[in-house]
């Protein structure tokens, strides 16, 4: 028997039972995976895509627990403060907080949000009221809505047609509500905001037609612009042409010189907030929602304004803002439309400022005319006196560039 035993089933049988055991192991191992993966969403590959998923299906603690995952980078912190704001809503108290506390890592601004939630959590009485987003909404005022368009972290823009005109319209409608005096601020802005815009006519400048209160809310109501944002071409990967960073860089400027000209400052001046209209073949500079006048900085508001891989040095240091500050947000959205990266980079909020403040941008991989080198330079450097005086002086220094270039190509031609 012994010998059967060693020259049969040790050599046939044994292997075979290993062989076995061992695709039990891996097949234990990969359902654990999957079920892992189910109750824990977090532990699996996460995407910002599919946490603004659970965010839309009102899945909001999973989308916590999913956030928590992430590595930090701007979208992620746009993300967490739509979420922050939905919680709140809610009145998810304690996993707001658990989210600002962790946000506030990389952005110390959002310690004033934790104070905030927790004398709110305080104040408030157990049966107070708090009124959810209105999903179902059709008409919002004399407006039909036809479709959502974009959602931000403190907005929903729609799609939509003015019953008394029949004209498209977008509508930009406050996508949340808190606390009563908190909400009465926000709206007061959201106004101040229409008011600032409708100020500034020009063809390179979104317009505005409407704005009021609906429903403890408010809307503005302005353009619709057929085309898309430029940093849909990121999203893309279809960076642009020497050419489109030269009509970009007239039309923003353009736009720029007559808002500044009026006292405004735009302070959120980035890729999203370019809009390229397919039909009239022009850039449009939208969403003034972070802007700063001579009556009014919204710095002292305790609300995270702008978005800070965009942001200039003195921006990001709390300090006062002058026209200059769009000038260098304007250099660092070109960088990143042209490259496909930005100029400053940090794996943290606190690196990130740190480039910003202290770190020299580096052109010499831009395959661009070295004039047009020279004035992203210039408007990057991190002194306001060393920058150009104004937008005005800026367009003038791309327009001789242009010509200087014209002038060129018709040499070799000749």
């Amino acid at each position: 028997l012994l010998a059967i035993f060693s020259q049969i089933f040790l050599p046939v049988v044994l292997p075979g039972l290993v062989m076995v055991l061992v695709s039990s192991i891996y097949w234990i191992l990969d359902l654990y995976q999957r079920l892992a993966s189910i109750i824990w969403p977090g532990r699996g590959p996460v995407s910002l895509q599919n946490i603004q998923k659970k965010i839309d299906q009102g899945e909001l603690k999973t989308a916590l627990i999913m956030l928590k995952q992430c590595p930090y980078s701007d979208e992620l912190l746009e993300v967490g403060y739509q979420l922050g704001i939905l919680l709140e809503s809610s009145r998810h108290w304690a996993s707001a907080l658990n989210l600002y506390h962790w946000l506030s890592q990389y952005d110390s601004g959002l310690s004033d949000f934790v104070t905030r939630v927790e004398e709110i959590r305080e104040k408030l009485p157990p049966a107070s009221a708090v009124i959810l987003e209105d999903n179902t909404l059709q008409v919002i005022g004399h407006y039909e809505i036809i479709k959502k368009i974009a959602q931000g972290a403190t907005a929903i823009v729609y799609e939509a047609e003015d019953m008394r005109t029949h004209n498209r319209v977008a509508l930009k409608v406050m996508s949340s509500k808190l606390e009563p005096n908190i909400e009465r601020h926000r709206i007061e802005h959201w106004l101040k905001e229409a008011e600032i815009v409708s100020r500034l006519e020009h063809r390179n400048i979104v317009r505005i037609h409407d704005a009021a209160v609906y429903r403890n809310t408010a809307f503005i109501a302005m353009d619709f612009i057929p085309g898309y944002p430029m940093s849909l071409r990121l999203r893309k990967r279809e960076y642009i042409t020497v050419g489109e960073c030269l009509r970009i860089l007239k039309s923003v400027l353009k736009a720029l010189a007559v808002a500044h000209a009026h006292g405004v400052v735009h302070g959120d001046i980035k890729p999203a907030n370019i809009m390229y209209n397919v039909r009239e073949d022009i850039y449009i500079v939208t969403d003034f929602g972070a802007a700063y006048t001579e009556v009014k900085s919204h710095q002292s508001d305790n609300i995270i304004i702008g978005t800070p891989s965009y942001m200039s040095p003195e921006q990001l240091q709390g300090k006062k803002l002058d026209g200059r500050s769009d000038l260098f947000s304007l250099a660092v959205t070109l960088y990143h439309l042209l490259s496909g990266h930005q100029p400053f980079n940090g794996t943290s909020l606190p690196l990130l400022k740190q480039s910003i403040i202290n770190s020299e941008p580096d052109l010499s991989h831009l395959k661009l005319p070295n004039s047009l080198k020279q004035i992203i330079l210039k408007a990057l450097e991190k002194k306001t006196y060393m920058r150009f005086a104004d937008a005005q002086q800026m367009l003038t220094a791309v327009e001789y560039s242009v010509s200087q270039l014209v002038a060129k190509s018709r040499q070799k031609r000749a």
